[in-house]
């Protein structure tokens, strides 16, 4: 025991000593306000840029495909997607971007899922995602979690980008899809 309080007072580093190296990032979606994720009352993850990129992600789904407690299902028609964390109906995780409430476009149009699509990956910044019941602070809607999409704050450069992509299902039976974006942002003034 003394050979491991003199190692301790030596300033040998202890085994978890690299998770203290690692800076803390603010969250809001957690608490409604600026908090250190290590202060959060929730279980939550932060899919940074750099994630996005290296995931070679396409839209938001796939920058948060493989986060625990995601449940990414399909939808009969045309492959859809639903998004569900820890197991809750899909109805009962929010979607947000900026903190604002972004409505699911299934219940307007049957089987899709054009929410998911409003933010181009090249304009994200991070991605918030907090598991477990957070209706007090969002309602019903949050009972499983909320993801939080947020966007980058335009810079003193021009940026702009374009994409387009197209799809067909086999035997014609619906489902077919296209989608072409142009993004454009910078400094006003």
């Amino acid at each position: 025991m003394a050979i491991a309080l003199a190692a301790a007072a030596a300033g040998v580093p202890r085994a978890g000593a690299q998770a203290a190296e690692v800076p803390a990032s603010i969250v809001v979606t957690a608490t409604r306000h600026p908090i250190l994720d290590v202060d959060a009352p929730a279980a939550l993850s932060v899919v940074t840029r750099r994630d996005i990129e290296n995931r070679g992600a396409d839209n938001v789904l796939e920058a948060i495909r493989g986060e625990a407690g995601i449940s990414l299902q399909g939808r009969a028609i045309g492959g859809r997607k639903v998004l569900s964390l820890r197991g809750m109906d899909s109805k009962h995780t929010l979607f947000l971007v900026d903190g604002r409430r972004v409505g699911a476009s299934d219940r307007v149009i049957g089987h899709s899922d054009f929410q998911y699509d409003w933010v181009a990956v090249e304009d994200i910044e991070r991605i918030e995602i907090v598991r477990g019941p957070l209706s007090v602070l969002y309602g019903s809607e949050a009972m499983g979690g909320v993801v939080n999409v947020i966007t980058r704050q335009p810079g003193d450069r021009w940026r702009w980008g374009a994409s387009a992509e197209g799809s067909q299902t086999e035997g014609g039976r619906g489902g077919d899809g296209q989608r072409a974006s142009l993004r454009l942002d910078g400094p006003l003034g």
